[in-house]
Protein backbone atom coordinates (compact mmCIF):
# COMPACT_ATOMS: atom_id res chain seq x y z
CA UNK A 1 0.00 0.00 0.00
CA UNK A 2 2.79 2.44 0.88
CA UNK A 3 4.45 2.18 -2.55
CA UNK A 4 1.45 1.23 -4.70
CA UNK A 5 2.49 -2.36 -5.36
CA UNK A 6 -0.24 -4.95 -4.90
CA UNK A 7 1.64 -8.09 -5.94
CA UNK A 8 4.61 -9.84 -4.39
CA UNK A 9 5.93 -11.08 -7.72
CA UNK A 10 8.63 -13.26 -6.16
CA UNK A 11 10.26 -13.71 -2.77
CA UNK A 12 13.13 -16.05 -1.86
CA UNK A 13 13.53 -16.93 1.82
CA UNK A 14 17.26 -17.14 2.50
CA UNK A 15 17.32 -17.76 6.25
CA UNK A 16 14.57 -18.45 8.83
CA UNK A 17 13.94 -15.74 11.42
CA UNK A 18 14.19 -17.75 14.66
CA UNK A 19 12.86 -15.95 17.74
CA UNK A 20 14.58 -16.36 21.10
CA UNK A 21 12.59 -16.88 24.31
CA UNK A 22 14.19 -13.71 25.67
CA UNK A 23 14.74 -10.35 24.06
CA UNK A 24 13.11 -8.60 21.14
CA UNK A 25 14.11 -8.55 17.48
CA UNK A 26 14.25 -5.51 15.22
CA UNK A 27 12.82 -6.18 11.75
CA UNK A 28 13.46 -3.91 8.78
CA UNK A 29 11.75 -4.09 5.39
CA UNK A 30 13.65 -2.24 2.66
CA UNK A 31 11.84 -1.30 -0.57
CA UNK A 32 14.03 0.09 -3.35
CA UNK A 33 13.16 2.81 -5.84
CA UNK A 34 11.10 1.62 -8.83
CA UNK A 35 12.80 0.34 -11.97
CA UNK A 36 11.66 1.41 -15.44
CA UNK A 37 9.11 -1.41 -15.40
CA UNK A 38 7.63 -0.09 -12.16
CA UNK A 39 8.82 -3.08 -10.17
CA UNK A 40 10.61 -2.57 -6.86
CA UNK A 41 13.17 -4.77 -5.11
CA UNK A 42 12.28 -5.67 -1.52
CA UNK A 43 14.38 -7.21 1.28
CA UNK A 44 13.70 -8.22 4.89
CA UNK A 45 16.38 -7.89 7.60
CA UNK A 46 16.59 -8.48 11.35
CA UNK A 47 18.93 -8.06 14.31
CA UNK A 48 18.63 -8.63 18.08
CA UNK A 49 17.29 -5.50 19.73
CA UNK A 50 19.52 -5.65 22.83
CA UNK A 51 22.69 -5.33 20.75
CA UNK A 52 21.55 -1.99 19.35
CA UNK A 53 23.40 -0.45 16.42
CA UNK A 54 26.55 -2.48 17.10
CA UNK A 55 25.13 -5.64 15.52
CA UNK A 56 24.93 -6.15 11.79
CA UNK A 57 21.67 -6.83 10.01
CA UNK A 58 20.91 -10.36 8.78
CA UNK A 59 19.03 -10.62 5.49
CA UNK A 60 16.25 -13.18 5.59
CA UNK A 61 14.42 -12.64 2.30
CA UNK A 62 14.65 -10.76 -1.00
CA UNK A 63 12.22 -10.37 -3.85
CA UNK A 64 10.29 -8.14 -6.23
CA UNK A 65 7.10 -6.09 -5.86
CA UNK A 66 4.78 -5.31 -8.78
CA UNK A 67 1.40 -3.68 -9.29
CA UNK A 68 -1.98 -4.80 -10.65
CA UNK A 69 -3.08 -7.77 -8.51
CA UNK A 70 -4.95 -10.44 -10.41
CA UNK A 71 -7.06 -13.32 -9.17
CA UNK A 72 -5.47 -16.65 -10.15
CA UNK A 73 -7.41 -19.02 -12.36
CA UNK A 74 -9.56 -21.53 -10.58
CA UNK A 75 -10.26 -19.26 -7.63
CA UNK A 76 -14.05 -19.78 -7.73
CA UNK A 77 -14.99 -20.75 -4.16
CA UNK A 78 -18.59 -19.55 -3.86
CA UNK A 79 -19.99 -23.10 -3.81
CA UNK A 80 -19.04 -24.65 -0.47
CA UNK A 81 -18.29 -27.44 0.22
CA UNK A 82 -17.02 -27.79 -3.36
CA UNK A 83 -19.10 -29.99 -5.65
CA UNK A 84 -17.74 -33.48 -6.22
CA UNK A 85 -15.16 -33.30 -3.41
CA UNK A 86 -14.82 -36.11 -0.86
CA UNK A 87 -14.29 -35.31 2.86
CA UNK A 88 -10.86 -36.07 4.33
CA UNK A 89 -10.41 -36.78 8.09
CA UNK A 90 -8.31 -34.06 9.74
CA UNK A 91 -8.43 -35.09 13.43
CA UNK A 92 -4.95 -36.66 13.45
CA UNK A 93 -3.19 -34.12 11.21
CA UNK A 94 -1.49 -32.08 13.94
CA UNK A 95 -0.48 -35.13 15.95
CA UNK A 96 1.12 -36.54 12.82
CA UNK A 97 2.92 -33.27 12.14
CA UNK A 98 4.15 -33.21 15.74
CA UNK A 99 5.54 -36.72 15.34
CA UNK A 100 7.40 -35.49 12.25
CA UNK A 101 8.93 -32.62 14.23
CA UNK A 102 6.53 -29.81 13.30
CA UNK A 103 4.95 -28.58 16.52
CA UNK A 104 2.04 -26.14 16.15
CA UNK A 105 0.62 -24.22 19.10
CA UNK A 106 -3.14 -23.87 19.63
CA UNK A 107 -3.35 -20.59 17.69
CA UNK A 108 -1.84 -22.24 14.61
CA UNK A 109 -4.02 -25.36 14.61
CA UNK A 110 -6.66 -23.69 12.46
CA UNK A 111 -7.57 -26.45 10.00
CA UNK A 112 -11.21 -27.39 10.59
CA UNK A 113 -12.18 -29.52 7.57
CA UNK A 114 -10.76 -30.76 4.28
CA UNK A 115 -11.97 -32.29 1.02
CA UNK A 116 -10.20 -33.88 -1.94
CA UNK A 117 -11.24 -33.75 -5.61
CA UNK A 118 -8.80 -35.34 -8.01
CA UNK A 119 -5.53 -33.37 -7.84
CA UNK A 120 -7.11 -30.60 -5.74
CA UNK A 121 -7.52 -30.23 -1.98
CA UNK A 122 -10.03 -27.88 -0.39
CA UNK A 123 -9.94 -26.80 3.24
CA UNK A 124 -11.74 -24.68 5.77
CA UNK A 125 -9.51 -22.82 8.23
CA UNK A 126 -10.46 -20.53 11.07
CA UNK A 127 -8.73 -18.47 13.75
CA UNK A 128 -9.34 -19.52 17.37
CA UNK A 129 -11.75 -17.25 19.23
CA UNK A 130 -8.96 -15.66 21.29
CA UNK A 131 -7.17 -14.48 18.11
CA UNK A 132 -10.10 -13.06 16.14
CA UNK A 133 -9.97 -9.65 17.82
CA UNK A 134 -6.55 -9.05 16.25
CA UNK A 135 -7.45 -10.16 12.72
CA UNK A 136 -7.97 -6.56 11.64
CA UNK A 137 -4.39 -5.65 12.55
CA UNK A 138 -3.01 -7.67 9.63
CA UNK A 139 -3.53 -7.88 5.92
CA UNK A 140 -4.02 -11.56 6.71
CA UNK A 141 -3.40 -13.00 10.17
CA UNK A 142 -0.15 -15.07 10.13
CA UNK A 143 -1.78 -18.01 11.93
CA UNK A 144 -4.67 -18.05 9.46
CA UNK A 145 -2.36 -17.89 6.44
CA UNK A 146 -0.17 -20.65 7.86
CA UNK A 147 -3.18 -22.87 8.58
CA UNK A 148 -4.29 -22.44 4.96
CA UNK A 149 -1.14 -24.31 3.90
CA UNK A 150 -1.56 -27.23 6.30
CA UNK A 151 -4.01 -29.01 4.01
CA UNK A 152 -1.12 -29.53 1.56
CA UNK A 153 -0.45 -32.70 3.55
CA UNK A 154 -3.50 -34.20 1.79
CA UNK A 155 -2.26 -33.51 -1.75
CA UNK A 156 -1.21 -36.62 -3.72
CA UNK A 157 2.43 -35.46 -3.60
CA UNK A 158 2.20 -33.87 -0.15
CA UNK A 159 3.28 -34.92 3.30
CA UNK A 160 7.06 -34.53 2.95
CA UNK A 161 7.13 -31.37 5.02
CA UNK A 162 9.64 -28.54 4.91
CA UNK A 163 9.77 -24.78 5.21
CA UNK A 164 8.72 -22.17 2.62
CA UNK A 165 11.59 -21.41 0.24
CA UNK A 166 10.21 -19.23 -2.54
CA UNK A 167 6.93 -17.46 -3.26
CA UNK A 168 5.61 -16.34 -6.65
CA UNK A 169 2.58 -14.26 -7.53
CA UNK A 170 1.26 -13.44 -4.06
CA UNK A 171 -1.74 -11.09 -4.11
CA UNK A 172 -3.82 -9.85 -1.17
CA UNK A 173 -7.36 -9.01 -2.27
CA UNK A 174 -9.00 -8.29 1.11
CA UNK A 175 -7.87 -7.84 4.71
CA UNK A 176 -9.13 -8.74 8.18
CA UNK A 177 -10.37 -12.26 7.41
CA UNK A 178 -11.09 -14.54 10.38
CA UNK A 179 -11.79 -17.67 8.34
CA UNK A 180 -10.92 -18.90 4.87
CA UNK A 181 -12.10 -21.27 2.19
CA UNK A 182 -8.93 -22.66 0.63
CA UNK A 183 -8.10 -24.42 -2.63
CA UNK A 184 -4.68 -26.05 -3.02
CA UNK A 185 -3.17 -27.70 -6.07
CA UNK A 186 0.26 -28.44 -7.51
CA UNK A 187 1.69 -25.63 -9.65
CA UNK A 188 3.61 -26.19 -12.86
CA UNK A 189 6.97 -25.79 -11.10
CA UNK A 190 6.04 -28.40 -8.49
CA UNK A 191 5.13 -25.82 -5.86
CA UNK A 192 1.79 -25.19 -4.20
CA UNK A 193 -0.88 -23.06 -5.84
CA UNK A 194 -3.24 -21.47 -3.31
CA UNK A 195 -6.50 -19.57 -3.61
CA UNK A 196 -8.38 -18.45 -0.51
CA UNK A 197 -11.72 -16.71 -0.09
CA UNK A 198 -13.89 -15.54 2.77
CA UNK A 199 -17.16 -17.14 3.89
CA UNK A 200 -19.00 -15.59 0.91
CA UNK A 201 -16.50 -16.80 -1.68
CA UNK A 202 -14.94 -13.36 -2.21
CA UNK A 203 -11.17 -13.59 -2.88
CA UNK A 204 -8.84 -12.87 0.06
CA UNK A 205 -5.39 -14.07 -0.99
CA UNK A 206 -3.86 -16.01 -3.87
CA UNK A 207 -0.43 -17.57 -4.42
CA UNK A 208 0.64 -18.73 -7.88
CA UNK A 209 3.43 -20.93 -6.48
CA UNK A 210 5.03 -21.72 -3.13
CA UNK A 211 8.08 -23.99 -3.16
CA UNK A 212 9.06 -25.68 0.11
CA UNK A 213 12.40 -27.25 1.00
CA UNK A 214 13.89 -28.98 4.05
CA UNK A 215 15.65 -26.49 6.33
CA UNK A 216 19.33 -27.14 7.17
CA UNK A 217 19.56 -27.80 10.90
CA UNK A 218 22.15 -25.06 11.37
CA UNK A 219 19.71 -22.41 10.13
CA UNK A 220 17.18 -23.16 12.86
CA UNK A 221 19.28 -21.28 15.45
CA UNK A 222 19.28 -17.50 15.63
CA UNK A 223 22.58 -15.92 14.51
CA UNK A 224 25.12 -15.81 17.30
CA UNK A 225 22.70 -17.28 19.81
CA UNK A 226 24.42 -20.64 20.22
CA UNK A 227 22.65 -22.15 23.20
CA UNK A 228 21.34 -18.85 24.57
CA UNK A 229 18.33 -20.54 26.13
CA UNK A 230 20.27 -23.27 27.94
CA UNK A 231 22.23 -22.51 31.11
CA UNK A 232 24.15 -24.55 33.64
CA UNK A 233 26.00 -23.88 36.90
CA UNK A 234 29.73 -23.53 36.34
CA UNK A 235 32.32 -23.15 39.09
CA UNK A 236 34.79 -20.40 38.18
CA UNK A 237 37.93 -19.22 39.96
CA UNK A 238 37.13 -16.73 42.71
CA UNK A 239 38.62 -13.31 41.92
CA UNK A 240 41.14 -11.88 44.34
CA UNK A 241 39.45 -9.84 47.05
CA UNK A 242 40.75 -6.65 48.55
CA UNK A 243 38.54 -6.80 51.62
CA UNK A 244 39.74 -7.15 55.17
CA UNK A 245 40.28 -10.48 56.89
CA UNK A 246 37.08 -11.18 58.82
CA UNK A 247 36.95 -11.93 62.53
CA UNK A 248 36.07 -15.62 62.81
CA UNK A 249 35.04 -18.05 65.53
CA UNK A 250 34.08 -21.72 65.25
CA UNK A 251 30.95 -23.15 66.86
CA UNK A 252 29.30 -26.52 67.25
CA UNK A 253 30.26 -30.08 67.98
CA UNK A 254 33.32 -31.32 66.12
CA UNK A 255 34.67 -27.85 65.47
CA UNK A 256 37.79 -28.08 67.64
CA UNK A 257 40.10 -29.22 64.83
CA UNK A 258 38.90 -26.49 62.48
CA UNK A 259 39.36 -23.85 65.18
CA UNK A 260 42.88 -25.07 65.92
CA UNK A 261 43.78 -25.07 62.22
CA UNK A 262 42.54 -21.51 61.79
CA UNK A 263 43.94 -20.32 65.12
CA UNK A 264 40.58 -18.99 66.32
CA UNK A 265 38.34 -19.62 69.32
CA UNK A 266 35.90 -22.52 69.48
CA UNK A 267 32.57 -22.59 71.32
CA UNK A 268 30.37 -25.64 71.66
CA UNK A 269 27.13 -23.63 71.46
CA UNK A 270 26.11 -20.92 68.99
CA UNK A 271 24.68 -18.85 71.82
CA UNK A 272 28.12 -18.73 73.47
CA UNK A 273 29.88 -17.16 70.48
CA UNK A 274 31.17 -13.60 70.99
CA UNK A 275 30.74 -10.80 68.47
CA UNK A 276 32.43 -11.70 65.16
CA UNK A 277 32.10 -11.22 61.41
CA UNK A 278 31.76 -14.92 60.67
CA UNK A 279 30.74 -17.90 62.78
CA UNK A 280 31.95 -21.12 61.15
CA UNK A 281 29.79 -24.22 61.68
CA UNK A 282 31.22 -27.60 60.53
CA UNK A 283 28.57 -29.94 59.11
CA UNK A 284 28.35 -33.34 57.47
CA UNK A 285 28.52 -36.98 58.50
CA UNK A 286 30.49 -40.09 57.62
CA UNK A 287 27.90 -42.75 56.80
CA UNK A 288 30.05 -45.17 54.81
CA UNK A 289 29.45 -48.02 57.21
CA UNK A 290 25.97 -47.11 58.37
CA UNK A 291 22.51 -46.12 57.23
CA UNK A 292 23.00 -43.31 54.71
CA UNK A 293 19.36 -42.22 54.78
CA UNK A 294 19.33 -42.04 58.58
CA UNK A 295 22.62 -40.14 58.60
CA UNK A 296 21.34 -37.56 56.11
CA UNK A 297 18.09 -37.07 58.02
CA UNK A 298 19.87 -36.74 61.35
CA UNK A 299 22.45 -34.21 60.12
CA UNK A 300 19.99 -32.08 58.16
CA UNK A 301 17.62 -31.94 61.15
CA UNK A 302 20.52 -31.00 63.44
CA UNK A 303 21.61 -28.15 61.19
CA UNK A 304 18.02 -27.03 60.65
CA UNK A 305 17.62 -26.58 64.40
CA UNK A 306 20.84 -24.54 64.52
CA UNK A 307 19.74 -22.42 61.54
CA UNK A 308 16.43 -21.64 63.24
CA UNK A 309 18.30 -20.82 66.44
CA UNK A 310 20.59 -18.52 64.49
CA UNK A 311 17.71 -16.68 62.84
CA UNK A 312 16.20 -16.04 66.27
CA UNK A 313 19.48 -14.41 67.35
CA UNK A 314 19.53 -10.63 67.12
CA UNK A 315 23.13 -10.41 65.87
CA UNK A 316 22.15 -9.52 62.33
CA UNK A 317 25.63 -8.30 61.35
CA UNK A 318 27.22 -11.69 62.00
CA UNK A 319 27.04 -14.35 59.30
CA UNK A 320 26.77 -18.09 59.95
CA UNK A 321 29.04 -19.97 57.54
CA UNK A 322 28.38 -23.70 57.20
CA UNK A 323 31.54 -25.63 56.31
CA UNK A 324 31.26 -29.04 54.61
CA UNK A 325 33.78 -31.45 53.12
CA UNK A 326 33.41 -32.96 49.63
CA UNK A 327 29.67 -32.27 49.65
CA UNK A 328 29.60 -30.41 46.32
CA UNK A 329 30.62 -31.41 42.81
CA UNK A 330 32.38 -28.61 40.96
CA UNK A 331 32.67 -30.50 37.69
CA UNK A 332 33.58 -33.75 35.99
CA UNK A 333 35.71 -35.94 38.24
CA UNK A 334 34.76 -34.11 41.43
CA UNK A 335 32.38 -36.56 43.09
CA UNK A 336 30.19 -35.89 46.10
CA UNK A 337 31.45 -38.06 48.95
CA UNK A 338 29.48 -36.68 51.90
CA UNK A 339 25.80 -37.18 51.11
CA UNK A 340 24.72 -35.77 54.47
CA UNK A 341 26.80 -32.67 53.82
CA UNK A 342 25.15 -32.32 50.41
CA UNK A 343 21.76 -32.32 52.12
CA UNK A 344 22.98 -29.61 54.49
CA UNK A 345 24.18 -27.57 51.50
CA UNK A 346 20.69 -27.67 50.00
CA UNK A 347 19.11 -26.66 53.29
CA UNK A 348 21.39 -23.66 53.75
CA UNK A 349 20.90 -22.52 50.14
CA UNK A 350 17.18 -22.33 50.85
CA UNK A 351 17.85 -20.40 54.05
CA UNK A 352 20.10 -17.98 52.13
CA UNK A 353 17.36 -17.26 49.60
CA UNK A 354 14.85 -16.58 52.38
CA UNK A 355 17.24 -14.57 54.57
CA UNK A 356 19.83 -12.79 52.41
CA UNK A 357 23.01 -11.81 54.21
CA UNK A 358 22.66 -14.21 57.14
CA UNK A 359 24.42 -17.31 55.75
CA UNK A 360 27.43 -18.47 53.79
CA UNK A 361 28.57 -21.84 52.44
CA UNK A 362 32.07 -23.25 52.10
CA UNK A 363 32.92 -26.74 50.84
CA UNK A 364 36.51 -27.94 51.18
CA UNK A 365 38.22 -31.01 49.76
CA UNK A 366 40.58 -33.20 51.76
CA UNK A 367 43.84 -31.52 50.75
CA UNK A 368 45.89 -29.79 53.45
CA UNK A 369 46.48 -26.70 51.28
CA UNK A 370 42.73 -26.12 50.96
CA UNK A 371 42.25 -25.99 54.73
CA UNK A 372 45.37 -23.86 55.17
CA UNK A 373 44.20 -21.25 52.67
CA UNK A 374 40.73 -20.99 54.22
CA UNK A 375 41.45 -17.70 56.06
CA UNK A 376 42.58 -16.09 52.79
CA UNK A 377 39.57 -17.54 50.97
CA UNK A 378 37.21 -15.94 53.49
CA UNK A 379 38.92 -12.59 52.94
CA UNK A 380 36.37 -10.07 51.70
CA UNK A 381 33.34 -12.35 51.98
CA UNK A 382 31.65 -9.98 54.40
CA UNK A 383 31.30 -7.48 51.53
CA UNK A 384 28.81 -9.77 49.79
CA UNK A 385 25.44 -8.49 50.99
CA UNK A 386 23.44 -11.56 49.93
CA UNK A 387 25.79 -14.18 51.31
CA UNK A 388 28.29 -16.34 49.53
CA UNK A 389 29.00 -19.86 48.37
CA UNK A 390 32.53 -21.18 47.87
CA UNK A 391 34.28 -24.42 47.05
CA UNK A 392 37.98 -24.88 47.75
CA UNK A 393 39.86 -27.45 45.70
CA UNK A 394 43.64 -28.03 46.05
CA UNK A 395 44.09 -24.60 47.58
CA UNK A 396 42.06 -22.74 44.92
CA UNK A 397 38.70 -21.12 45.66
CA UNK A 398 35.80 -21.37 43.22
CA UNK A 399 32.40 -19.68 43.08
CA UNK A 400 29.24 -20.90 41.27
CA UNK A 401 27.84 -18.86 38.40
CA UNK A 402 24.94 -19.46 36.02
CA UNK A 403 26.55 -19.56 32.58
CA UNK A 404 25.39 -20.37 29.04
CA UNK A 405 25.76 -24.11 28.63
CA UNK A 406 28.79 -25.12 26.63
CA UNK A 407 28.03 -26.83 23.36
CA UNK A 408 28.71 -30.50 23.70
CA UNK A 409 29.66 -32.91 20.97
CA UNK A 410 26.55 -34.46 19.46
CA UNK A 411 26.29 -38.23 19.61
CA UNK A 412 26.01 -39.36 16.00
CA UNK A 413 24.03 -42.49 15.22
CA UNK A 414 26.01 -45.00 13.14
CA UNK A 415 25.14 -44.65 9.46
CA UNK A 416 23.29 -47.53 7.85
CA UNK A 417 23.08 -49.48 11.11
CA UNK A 418 19.76 -50.25 12.79
CA UNK A 419 21.05 -52.44 15.63
CA UNK A 420 22.17 -49.80 18.12
CA UNK A 421 20.85 -48.11 21.23
CA UNK A 422 21.77 -45.41 23.71
CA UNK A 423 23.72 -46.61 26.75
CA UNK A 424 25.69 -45.33 29.74
CA UNK A 425 29.45 -45.47 30.19
CA UNK A 426 29.03 -45.98 33.95
CA UNK A 427 26.48 -46.22 36.73
CA UNK A 428 25.14 -43.30 38.72
CA UNK A 429 25.12 -40.60 36.02
CA UNK A 430 23.49 -39.93 32.65
CA UNK A 431 26.14 -37.37 31.70
CA UNK A 432 28.30 -39.86 29.79
CA UNK A 433 25.98 -41.40 27.20
CA UNK A 434 27.37 -43.65 24.49
CA UNK A 435 26.17 -45.55 21.42
CA UNK A 436 26.30 -49.31 22.03
CA UNK A 437 25.48 -52.28 19.76
CA UNK A 438 22.03 -53.83 20.04
CA UNK A 439 22.22 -57.10 18.11
CA UNK A 440 19.11 -58.39 19.88
CA UNK A 441 17.05 -55.93 17.80
CA UNK A 442 17.76 -57.94 14.63
CA UNK A 443 17.46 -61.56 15.77
CA UNK A 444 14.51 -63.59 14.42
CA UNK A 445 11.32 -63.11 16.40
CA UNK A 446 10.11 -65.86 18.68
CA UNK A 447 6.50 -66.72 19.42
CA UNK A 448 4.61 -63.81 20.96
CA UNK A 449 7.19 -61.16 20.07
CA UNK A 450 6.79 -57.95 18.08
CA UNK A 451 9.46 -55.82 16.41
CA UNK A 452 8.79 -52.08 16.74
CA UNK A 453 10.25 -49.11 14.90
CA UNK A 454 10.70 -46.63 17.75
CA UNK A 455 9.36 -43.11 17.23
CA UNK A 456 9.57 -41.93 20.87
CA UNK A 457 10.91 -43.33 24.14
CA UNK A 458 9.91 -42.37 27.67
CA UNK A 459 12.57 -41.15 30.10
CA UNK A 460 11.69 -42.78 33.41
CA UNK A 461 12.92 -42.14 36.95
CA UNK A 462 14.78 -45.44 36.74
CA UNK A 463 16.81 -44.10 33.81
CA UNK A 464 17.60 -40.80 35.53
CA UNK A 465 18.30 -41.97 39.10
CA UNK A 466 20.05 -45.16 38.05
CA UNK A 467 20.41 -46.17 41.69
CA UNK A 468 19.47 -49.84 41.49
CA UNK A 469 22.26 -52.17 42.63
CA UNK A 470 23.97 -54.52 40.22
CA UNK A 471 24.91 -54.02 36.59
CA UNK A 472 24.34 -50.79 34.69
CA UNK A 473 20.69 -50.94 33.52
CA UNK A 474 19.60 -50.64 29.90
CA UNK A 475 18.09 -47.24 29.16
CA UNK A 476 14.54 -46.93 27.88
CA UNK A 477 11.71 -49.13 29.15
CA UNK A 478 8.78 -47.22 27.59
CA UNK A 479 8.39 -46.90 23.84
CA UNK A 480 5.92 -45.78 21.20
CA UNK A 481 6.25 -46.53 17.53
CA UNK A 482 5.11 -48.56 14.55
CA UNK A 483 4.94 -52.36 14.31
CA UNK A 484 7.53 -53.61 11.80
CA UNK A 485 7.12 -57.36 12.18
CA UNK A 486 5.17 -59.86 14.26
CA UNK A 487 6.32 -63.25 15.51
CA UNK A 488 4.46 -66.57 15.42
CA UNK A 489 1.19 -66.57 17.30
CA UNK A 490 0.72 -62.79 17.39
CA UNK A 491 -2.78 -62.00 16.17
CA UNK A 492 -3.60 -58.64 17.74
CA UNK A 493 -1.15 -56.53 15.74
CA UNK A 494 -0.03 -56.17 12.13
CA UNK A 495 2.83 -54.20 10.55
CA UNK A 496 1.97 -50.51 10.41
CA UNK A 497 0.00 -50.42 13.68
CA UNK A 498 0.80 -47.50 16.01
CA UNK A 499 1.57 -49.02 19.42
CA UNK A 500 2.96 -48.16 22.86
CA UNK A 501 4.24 -50.33 25.67
CA UNK A 502 7.18 -51.77 27.58
CA UNK A 503 10.42 -52.94 26.00
CA UNK A 504 14.15 -53.15 26.74
CA UNK A 505 16.58 -50.67 25.20
CA UNK A 506 14.00 -48.21 23.94
CA UNK A 507 16.50 -45.46 23.09
CA UNK A 508 17.28 -46.89 19.67
CA UNK A 509 15.66 -47.17 16.24
CA UNK A 510 14.32 -50.73 16.67
CA UNK A 511 13.29 -52.83 19.70
CA UNK A 512 11.68 -56.19 20.32
CA UNK A 513 8.77 -56.41 22.76
CA UNK A 514 6.47 -59.01 24.23
CA UNK A 515 3.12 -58.60 22.47
CA UNK A 516 1.39 -58.85 25.86
CA UNK A 517 3.17 -55.66 26.97
CA UNK A 518 2.07 -53.39 24.13
CA UNK A 519 -1.23 -51.75 23.25
CA UNK A 520 -2.64 -49.63 20.41
CA UNK A 521 -2.06 -45.90 20.70
CA UNK A 522 -5.42 -44.16 21.25
CA UNK A 523 -6.70 -42.04 18.39
CA UNK A 524 -5.44 -38.47 18.60
CA UNK A 525 -2.31 -39.23 20.66
CA UNK A 526 1.16 -38.37 19.39
CA UNK A 527 4.05 -40.81 19.75
CA UNK A 528 5.60 -38.53 22.38
CA UNK A 529 2.42 -38.55 24.46
CA UNK A 530 2.07 -42.32 24.20
CA UNK A 531 5.68 -43.02 25.22
CA UNK A 532 5.12 -41.44 28.63
CA UNK A 533 2.05 -43.47 29.57
CA UNK A 534 2.98 -47.16 30.13
CA UNK A 535 4.81 -46.87 33.48
CA UNK A 536 2.24 -44.41 34.83
CA UNK A 537 -0.60 -46.72 33.82
CA UNK A 538 1.06 -49.83 35.24
CA UNK A 539 1.91 -48.03 38.48
CA UNK A 540 -1.71 -47.01 38.95
CA UNK A 541 -2.92 -50.48 37.97
CA UNK A 542 -0.57 -52.17 40.43
CA UNK A 543 -1.57 -49.77 43.20
CA UNK A 544 -5.27 -50.33 42.66
CA UNK A 545 -5.26 -54.10 42.07
CA UNK A 546 -2.28 -55.49 43.96
CA UNK A 547 -1.93 -53.02 46.82
CA UNK A 548 -5.47 -51.71 47.16
CA UNK A 549 -7.14 -55.02 46.21
CA UNK A 550 -9.77 -53.08 44.26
Amino acid sequence: DEVGCGVLEDLALERPLVLSERGAVQVQVVVEAPAESGRRAVSVYSRPEETGTEAGWTRHASGTLASEPTVSAGAELTVWPPAGAEPVPVDDLYNGLADAGYGYGPAFQGLRAAWRRGEEVFAEVRLPDEATDRAGEFGIHPALFDAALHAAAFLPAGGEGGLPFSWSGVSLHASGAQSLRVRLSVAGDGGLCLNAADDTGAPVVSVDSLVVRPAPQGQLSSPGSGQDNLFSVDWIVKPESGGSLPRCVVAGAGGQDLAAMLGVAWHSELSECPEADLVLLPAGADADDGDVVAAVRSEVCRVLELVQQWLADERGDTRLVVVTRNAVSTGTGDRVEDVAGAGVQGLVRSARSEHPGRFGLVDVDGSAESWQCLPAVLNGTTDDEDGFELAVRAGQAYIPRLMPARTREVLAAPEGVEAWRLGMAGQGSVDDLVIVPSPEAEVPLEAGQVRIGVRAAGLNFRDVLNMYPGEVPVLGAEVAGVVLETGPGVTGFVPGDRVMGMAVGGFGPVVMADARLIAPIPRGWSFAQAAGVPVVFLTALYGLRETGRL
